[in-house]
């Protein structure tokens, strides 16, 4: 069992998919989902902080030394809320962002929520962007 929320925080993909490569049977399936490059993309221009996600065919690429693809795909997902707050409030609850823990001052709070308003307001509200991929490999027959 792999957690979606795992890969983006390796730092050796290659050695990963061996690793897997060597545990799966002959034509094994391995299947993961991740996220792609701009995911949270409104956190990060704000924050200057972020994952360094690996793009679709970029995971396509490391793992076809192991594995024959099946399926690779991906999407974007835009949530919408109403305030910058709400925002802050999701990634809180939901636990989806380990990056932002520097202390919030009165001044970088409002900073951030003017420039998230600025930047990313729409006419009901303002949006935050997840990038989920989906891929589905079978381990090559040597």
């Amino acid at each position: 069992m792999l957690s979606s929320a795992t890969l983006q925080w390796l730092d050796d993909l290659d050695d990963f998919f061996r690793k897997i490569y060597d545990h799966l049977r002959p034509g094994g399936i391995f299947a993961f989902s991740t996220f792609g490059t701009s995911n949270m993309r409104e956190i990060a221009s704000i924050e200057d902080v972020g994952l360094s996600y690996h793009s679709l065919g970029e995971l396509e690429i490391l793992a076809s030394r192991y594995f024959e693809p099946i399926s690779f795909r991906e999407e974007e997902q835009r949530l919408e809320f109403d305030t910058p707050e709400d925002v802050l409030h999701h990634i809180r609850k939901t636990g989806v962002n380990g990056l932002l823990r520097r202390s919030w001052t009165k001044s970088r709070y409002q900073h951030f929520i003017a420039e998230y308003r600025r930047l990313f307001s729409f006419e009901k509200g303002v949006c935050l962007t997840y990038h989920p991929l989906y891929c589905c490999m079978k381990k090559k027959l040597s």
